[in-house]
């Protein structure tokens, strides 16, 4: 679970945000985020920007973890933390969703 997808959607549970909303923001389908996190797509610089600005990451991080450096927890272990701080539904349906 250790992908760029995992780490966009860590930051955008961060953020207590859906896909629906980050697309919202960007002016972009839903289906594009969701793509990204799931690692099908990768964001082009454009979109990246945008993206960043919205989840409030520096590009550089996304790059470092894109060459495999930046990533240094589990997706599963960073997404069980802000559930449980969380009231967040979407925080909780990703967890169910990456424990199956």
């Amino acid at each position: 679970m250790k992908t760029a997808g995992d780490w966009l959607k860590v930051k955008r549970l961060e953020k207590n945000l859906t896909p629906g909303r980050v697309a919202a923001k960007m002016g972009i389908a839903a289906s594009l985020v969701c793509s990204w996190e799931s690692s099908t797509r990768q964001p082009d610089n454009q979109h990246l920007e945008v993206l960043a600005s919205v989840l409030d990451f520096d590009t550089k991080d996304f790059e470092y973890v894109i060459a495999g450096l930046g990533f240094n927890q589990t997706a599963a272990g960073q997404l069980l933390g802000i559930a449980q701080r969380s009231t967040n539904t979407a925080a909780m349906h990703d967890l169910r969703v990456l424990d199956e």
